[in-house]
């Protein structure tokens, strides 16, 4: 008698026992699609009218999203092809059914993809903190089953598609699970750079991914985000990079008593960084919108506006940021600190002037666009009494546009 089955590679380990109990069994992997199987799902998907965007191409071009965009992984071609959510159902249940260590190990190679980093299995195990035969041979087996692939030449692991990289990453952050993952990419990131290594290596870019404080906000919770900086505090106490992203996190939706002190350090460590003293121009112009009524609140600002505007001179070409800075917090400013009516204009047509040249610049920044129609507004109620009452004309001071003021 033979048997025959077929079991999705992530579930073979729970179903067939490691062990002498079974007849010999064979093992063969479903390779990826040849040109005639391309042919033939495309036949079944135009019978079935389930040709999803693929509707409105040509057949040359349907064949060309299986071969180049899919990779010739029948998965991936259906969900770029039907947009289908059973197929990434699939790509979730492929993870959950993975033992513990595997499912971990798959996380971390596939976020990493999602990085469009690889890793090698020595990092792989750095990150789980584990070092044993067990881990190799989990590893190995994804890599056989088709799971994970491998360069042939740096011997390095990814997920086997960025598409299925992006859906599981999806479902990592859905589930709340990429906090641990994170960290552990965090750690390994950690562990490869050093105050002598070039800051444009591959593990020094990687560390600043992960690192972000604007995707630790964006994935995680802020407690997450505070665990996962203050487990590297020792190992990254000598990077700037480290002290920036923490004073940065607090600086958005922390404590700013602790952004001060973190900025501080990171200015400490690298006082010409641009990127270190934007942030620290964010903070002053935080301090004094917090406390308009501080009797050296101006003062914050006024430091804060030159640092941007050297910033602007400096970096403006190639960063739209201290342009946003200046923008959005050079208007809360205006509008809370009680300013007589010819000095909020002169520095609203101050900060307009800087944004002037940004949107030039970055056309397409949408952010600035958004400030730069607060600021045009603001300046405009300076001019027109009763502006935020009723509609009118916008001064030729203002670049002469209508602007319908909002109440």
């Amino acid at each position: 008698m033979v048997i025959v089955a077929a079991v999705r590679s992530t579930r073979i380990d729970r179903l067939i026992p490691n062990d002498d109990s079974l007849l010999p069994f064979e093992e063969a992997t479903v390779p990826n699609l040849a040109d005639k199987d391309i042919e033939a799902i495309l036949e079944v998907l135009e019978r079935e009218k389930r040709l999803g965007v693929l509707l409105g191409m040509s057949r040359s071009e349907r064949v060309k999203v299986f071969k180049d965009l899919a990779g010739r992984q029948l998965i991936v071609a259906m969900i770029e092809a039907t947009s289908g959510e059973k197929f990434e159902e699939r790509l979730h249940s492929e993870l959950s059914e993975l033992a513990a260590d595997a499912r971990l190990a798959y996380a971390l190679v596939a976020t990493a993809t999602h990085a469009r980093f690889a890793l090698h299995r020595e990092d792989i195990m750095v990150a789980m903190g584990l070092s044993n035969n067990e881990v190799l041979n989990t590893l190995n087996s994804l890599v056989a089953r088709g799971v994970l692939t491998e360069n042939p030449t740096t011997r390095s692991l990814r997920a086997r598609h960025r598409v299925v990289a992006e859906v599981l990453h999806n479902e990592l952050e859905k589930e709340g699970l990429l906090a641990e993952v994170y960290a552990k990419l965090a750690f390994l990131s950690a562990t490869k750079i050093g105050p002598n290594m070039q800051e444009k290596s591959k593990w020094w870019r990687f560390n600043r991914y992960i690192m972000s404080h604007d995707r630790c906000l964006r994935l995680m919770t802020l407690n997450e985000a505070h665990m996962i900086f203050n487990d590297l505090e020792e190992a990254l106490g000598w990077s700037h990079h480290f002290w920036l992203q923490r004073g940065a996190l607090e600086l958005e939706v922390g404590d700013l008593r602790l952004a001060q002190n973190w900025l501080e350090q990171a200015r400490a460590l690298a006082p010409n960084d641009g990127f270190v003293l934007t942030e620290y121009a964010y903070f002053r112009f935080r301090l004094a919108n917090e406390q308009p009524a501080n009797t050296r609140a101006s003062e914050y600002v006024d430091e804060a506006v030159a640092m941007l505007e050297h910033q602007i001179e400096m970096r403006g070409k190639l960063n739209p940021y201290p342009y946003h800075i200046l923008g959005k917090e050079g208007l809360v400013w205006a509008s809370i600190a009680g300013l007589a009516k010819d000095e909020k204009r002169e520095f609203l047509r101050r900060i307009k002037g800087s944004l002037d040249e940004g949107r030039k610049l970055h056309p397409r920044n949408d952010k600035i666009a958004e400030i730069y129609k607060g600021v045009e507004l603001a300046l405009w109620h300076t001019f027109v009494p009763g502006a935020g009452r009723s509609q009118g004309q916008v001064p030729s001071d203002t670049g002469g546009q209508q602007a319908a003021p909002q109440e």
